[in-house]
């Protein structure tokens, strides 16, 4: 027994102790409180799948700071002084948080310009893996589209109005059979033969 206000010192006191004792559970909810916070943030962020990033999304560092979701982008300018790391890290944490509905500017061109560097389908495997890439078929995707994208705005520009057109296309091999597969080319050219509009009339 006591008086009221001695009781609320003791409590107090009590409650104030017990926190300083528990720093590292204060400390492991505010990080589980942060992440989610985070997360709900990303969830709610309006990526579109519809379309691949175009080359400026991938270089400007306005356009990647408008892509980051502000919360992500303040913890990454507390834990990284370097704005290109930021950015990338940032691309990183999006893609892993999202991986079927978005594709991150940033590792969307590390896994373009991999595979069109080095041509290996492990090495952009791996950085997908790791994090730092899309997958490899992915970028098949990207590769198929941008073919389809062609021949359809080729053949919109009317290039053979109402003319016969035959694709003629063949591949050739350099230095194919090497031990270690290196130092090798393989190429095809692809071209159209089309006969001239209006010339060769059939009468009967």
């Amino acid at each position: 027994m006591c008086l009221r206000d001695m009781a609320g010192y003791i409590l107090s006191d009590k409650w104030y102790a017990d926190r300083k004792s528990n720093t590292a559970d204060e400390s492991r909810r505010i990080i589980e409180v942060a992440a989610s916070l985070l997360l709900a943030e990303i969830r709610e962020q309006n990526y579109s799948t519809d379309v691949y990033p175009a080359a400026d999304s991938m270089h400007d560092l306005n356009l990647l700071t408008e892509w980051m979701p502000p919360l992500l982008l303040l913890l990454m300018q507390r834990l990284v002084s370097n704005q290109v790391q930021q950015l990338s890290l940032g691309n990183a944490f999006v893609q892993a948080a999202r991986p079927r509905s978005t594709i991150s500017p940033v590792l969307f061109g590390v896994g373009v310009t991999m595979e069109h560097t080095f041509g290996s389908k492990w090495l952009v495997n791996e950085l997908s893996r790791l994090g730092f890439s899309v997958s490899y078929d992915e970028v098949v995707r990207f590769k198929q589209s941008v073919l389809q994208d062609e021949v359809s705005s080729q053949s919109s520009l009317s290039s053979y109005p109402g003319a016969f057109t035959q694709w003629v296309a063949d591949n050739v091999d350099h230095n194919s059979c090497t031990i270690d597969g290196r130092g090798s080319f393989h190429g095809m050219g692809i071209i159209a033969v089309s006969t001239k509009t209006g010339i060769t009339r059939l009468r009967h």
